[in-house]
């Protein structure tokens, strides 16, 4: 038995994410308590607590879910061999599916269900967006530069 409680215990987790990111999605305008979460999965708020110690940790891991995610995927980006400015086309195809496909989290990223929250989750959405930033300031510059040197011709 013991070698199945730490399986059972990340399903739980990833049960209560996803209940979570359900909530997130279907109503995107009501405020998602503990309570909410817990009746959802079919726990108790107390066992809930045994995975996550707060709400505002609930959130923190998806929004690393959707950082690692991202980054990940964009991480593969330049060894696809393909024009600067295709990079930074696929980057924000990257970033759009993902919103598309996870419009729970994507509330998340908006900040649109952090209204209340904590300042470390906001501070952790803004990281996120200034590390997108970077990147496509990186393909831009990449693009510039590609486009300065179609321009010089050695005569």
């Amino acid at each position: 038995m013991p070698d199945n409680a730490p399986t059972a215990q990340v399903d739980r987790k990833r049960q209560i994410l996803m209940a979570l990111t359900e909530m997130l999605e279907e109503a995107p305008d009501t405020r998602i308590t503990t309570a909410r979460i817990a009746a959802a999965v079919g726990v108790s708020e107390a066992a809930l607590y045994r995975h996550f110690p707060s709400k505002r940790t609930m959130y923190a891991t998806l929004l690393g879910f959707a950082e690692d995610t991202l980054f990940g995927l964009i991480g593969r980006i330049p060894g696809e061999q393909v024009s600067a400015l295709d990079q930074c086309q696929r980057l924000l195809k990257i970033y759009l599916e993902f919103s598309e496909k996870n419009p729970g989290i994507t509330r998340l990223l908006t900040g649109r269900a952090l209204t209340g929250e904590s300042l470390p989750l906001h501070q952790q959405v803004e990281q996120l967006y200034q590390r997108l930033e970077t990147q496509l300031r990186h393909c831009l510059l990449y693009t510039s530069d590609a486009a300065d040197e179609e321009d010089s011709v050695d005569l």
